[in-house]
C-alpha cells in the first residue's frame, strides 16, 4: 500500500494518479482518496478495513493527526493506536511519502484551486507535515516516513521524474520484500514480481 500525505493543493492527487498509471503496468493497483473520518469511524480498527496491497492512497491516518492539530482539535489517534496502524501497514508493504512545500508555492497553488480548509489551517498543516517528514515524529507520536519531498516553487510533484522514480523503486522494493513468499502464489503474482524487479533494476 502506497500512501501519499501532504497539505491541500500540493499536488497529491495528480501524483497518485500518475503513480497508479505506472503501477498499472506492473499489477492491479488502484487509487483511493481517504476523506475525513465520519463520526461512526472506529479508531484504529476502521483503518484496517481500508488497507490493501494493491492500493495508492491519497491521505491516510497521518492526515488525521496533522489536520486535527491544524484545526486546534483533539485528534482521535493515541500514540499506541497510530503505532498499531503503522505496524499493520507494514504487513501490506506500506510505504509512506510525505510532501511539504514552501509557503510561497503553497500560497500560489492555494489561490488557484478549490479549498477544503482556509489558508491559515493549510499553512499549519504544511509545517506539521514538514516536521514529520524531517524527524518522523509529531509531539509524542512516532510516524513511519519512508520518503519526504520538499516541493519547490513552480514544480508540481508529478512533474519531477526523479521523485516518481524514487517512489516507485522504494515502494516496489518494499512490496517485493513483504510478498517474497506467498502461499498459493498465482501466475499473476509471479508476473508482478518479475516486472517489479525489472523496474527496480532500471
Amino acid at each position: 500500500m502506497l500512501i501519499i500525505e501532504g497539505p491541500d493543493n500540493i499536488g497529491k492527487t495528480t501524483l497518485c494518479h500518475k503513480l497508479v498509471r505506472f503501477l498499472g503496468e506492473v499489477g492491479p493497483w488502484q487509487y483511493r482518496h481517504s476523506k475525513k473520518p465520519p463520526e461512526t469511524w472506529d479508531y484504529p480498527e476502521s483503518y484496517f478495513e481500508h488497507m490493501s496491497r494493491f492500493m495508492v492512497m491519497d491521505r491516510f491516518h497521518m492526515s488525521e493527526i496533522v489536520y486535527s492539530h491544524a484545526r486546534g482539535d483533539k485528534h482521535q489517534l493515541q500514540p499506541w493506536a497510530y503505532k498499531l496502524i503503522d505496524a499493520m501497514l507494514r504487513q501490506f508493504g506500506g510505504f509512506t511519502v510525505v510532501l511539504s512545500s514552501t509557503d510561497e508555492s503553497l500560497a500560489t497553488n492555494y489561490e488557484a484551486r478549490e479549498q477544503n480548509y482556509d489558508a491559515r489551517i493549510n499553512s499549519i498543516a504544511n509545517l506539521t507535515f514538514k516536521e514529520i517528514g524531517e524527524c518522523g515524529k509529531h509531539h509524542n507520536i512516532h510516524c513511519d516516513v519512508d520518503y519526504h519531498y520538499q516541493c519547490q516553487t513552480g514544480v508540481w510533484p508529478a512533474e519531477d521524474p526523479n521523485l516518481i522514480d524514487s517512489i516507485l523503486k522504494g515502494y516496489l522494493w518494499r512490496w517485493l520484500n513483504v510478498y517474497k513468499t506467498l502461499a498459493g502464489e498465482t501466475d499473476v503474482l509471479r508476473k508482478i514480481r518479475k516486472r517489479a524487479v525489472e523496474i527496480i533494476k532500471l
